[in-house]
Formats: C-alpha cells, sequence, structure tokens
C-alpha cells in the first residue's frame, strides 16, 4: 500500500535491529547515562512493536523530567 509509513524512532534511540534468531526487534538508547532510573533497551516482537514501545519511554522518560522540576500537571499529560 502506498500510504504506509514507515515507524521511527526519536534520536534517543538506535533503529530497531531484529535478534539473531529473528524472534524480537531490540533498540538501545544512543546514551544509555540518560535513561535514568528507567530502561535503557527496548524489545518487541515486531519492528513497529518495539518502536511502540521506544516511544512510551520517552514519554515516561519526558514526565519523569517534568516531575522532577516540580510540574506535577504537566507531568500527567
Amino acid at each position: 500500500m502506498g500510504n504506509e509509513r514507515t515507524a521511527t524512532v526519536s534520536p534517543r534511540w538506535t533503529r530497531p535491529e531484529r535478534s539473531e534468531d529473528g524472534t524480537y526487534w531490540h533498540a538501545r538508547l544512543v546514551r544509555p547515562e540518560d535513561a535514568g532510573a528507567l530502561d535503557c533497551d527496548a524489545y518487541g516482537p515486531t519492528e513497529a512493536a518495539c518502536v511502540r514501545e521506544t516511544v512510551r519511554q520517552d514519554r515516561v522518560w519526558a514526565a519523569r523530567g517534568r516531575l522532577s522540576e516540580g510540574d506535577v500537571k504537566g507531568a500527567g499529560e
């Protein structure tokens, strides 16, 4: 289909790669030290699922940053 989009990760993540045995996809934070207490790896059964997990983790990371700055309302958005 011509209207399908390829999912991409934010610049914080490496491009997802398929595992050697082909059973899952894996992306890593480019700078693991930026993870704080959060996970620096994302996994998924498909490339798209792996990308969705990186997006989820980016949202958690952003909310955590807002909380550390005292923005409780903004962290929930």
